[in-house]
């Protein structure tokens, strides 16, 4: 506890922060390297700080520039509560929620045990699908949001920091620096906006289609993470939105395990189609899948692809030789209910 507050910290090993800079790092969209240097678009902060404000909480920090940072953070007990081991932040207490129907279980005998294991297991896929769609449809909406609201918003004060500089007079031309200051800041919050609404759902995949969406993708790839990347699309009618989608979030899990596992130094990709199915394939020149990406946390990642895969009745095949890279080839059919 801290007073009346409880405290938590979160520590890292990483750069640290000089103390000057303490407080501008939350407030929005500040960064306090070069654009480009390291992730992030100087928001992250900022939000966290607004969040634990309208809980009664705050936000601050302890550096040391070079060997790391310990964020605090406060939140206020529960009403009514004791400060003692009963008691919980008031963030942490879900609201009341109405009450719902519970699933049936079938009666002993009723249904043999292997088949309730399918039955279940049949309901979690239909239930994995469905948040998914709810998934993409949120990411959808919020990138329009950012990308056409916010991003009218700044492009308007960039035209009025514009007429400022033109109206300046002989007497006022100190401000000049100053203006052209606040266009450059303005201009990082537009390439942060464009860059937000790119990550939540890129807007070629429903424009132009999976093969430039998986093609732009591979570009942001190369420049990002500084390999070689081959291209090969042979498509003349691509799939449907939802195949479209999942194929397309698969094809960005594959490039982030090589970025993080791969060792790689090239990478080729490649769409297809037949008369029967499309095949997206990625095929690097690293280290070869290992026993970690189907054990532990990495799994998580390699299961999800397995699942989006299930989510419109196709096929992936993993085939890994030790020092040698990986390929990976995903299999969607054609004509399929979710080929729409």
């Amino acid at each position: 506890m801290h007073g009346d507050r409880w405290r938590f910290s979160v520590t890292d090993n990483g750069i640290g922060v000089e103390t000057k800079y303490a407080g501008r790092i939350f407030q929005m969209f500040q960064q306090l390297h070069e654009r480009g240097k390291y992730e992030g678009s100087g928001m992250g902060l900022a939000i966290a700080r607004r969040i634990l404000e309208r809980h009664g909480g705050k936000i601050w920090l302890d550096s040391d520039p070079g060997r790391g940072t310990t964020f605090f953070f406060t939140l206020q007990p529960v009403e009514g509560a004791s400060l003692g081991q009963e008691s919980v932040p008031r963030a942490a207490v879900a609201p009341r929620q109405p009450a719902v129907a519970q699933e049936e279980t079938p009666r002993r005998g009723s249904v043999p045990p292997s088949d309730q294991l399918l039955l279940r297991y049949r309901r979690l896929q239909a239930l994995v699908a469905r948040q998914n769609a709810d998934h993409e449809a949120e990411r959808a909406r919020l990138s329009r949001v950012v990308h056409d609201e916010l991003g009218q918003l700044l492009t308007a004060l960039k035209m009025d920091l514009r007429w400022m500089t033109r109206k300046l007079t002989g007497s006022s031309l100190g401000l000049a620096g100053k203006l052209d200051e606040a266009e450059q800041l303005l201009d990082s919050s537009m390439a942060a906006v464009q860059r937000m609404a790119l990550e939540l759902r890129p807007s070629a995949l429903d424009t132009l289609g999976l093969a430039a969406a998986l093609r732009d993708e591979a570009r942001r790839f190369e420049a990002r993470a500084g390999l070689a990347v081959e291209v090969d699309m042979k498509v003349s009618s691509p799939p449907g939105q939802h195949v479209a989608t999942e194929l397309f979030r698969i094809f960005q899990e594959l490039l982030s395990n090589v970025a993080r596992h791969a060792g790689a130094s090239s990478i080729s990709i490649g769409l297809e189609e037949t008369e029967a199915e499309w095949l997206l394939w990625v095929k690097d020149d690293g280290v070869g899948m290992s026993d970690e990406c189907w054990q532990g946390p990495a799994a998580l990642g390699t299961l999800g692809m397995i699942e989006r895969v299930r989510a419109f009745g196709g096929g992936i095949a993993f085939e890994a030789a030790p020092g040698r890279g990986t390929l990976v080839t995903v299999r969607a059919p054609r004509g399929g209910q979710n080929d729409a």
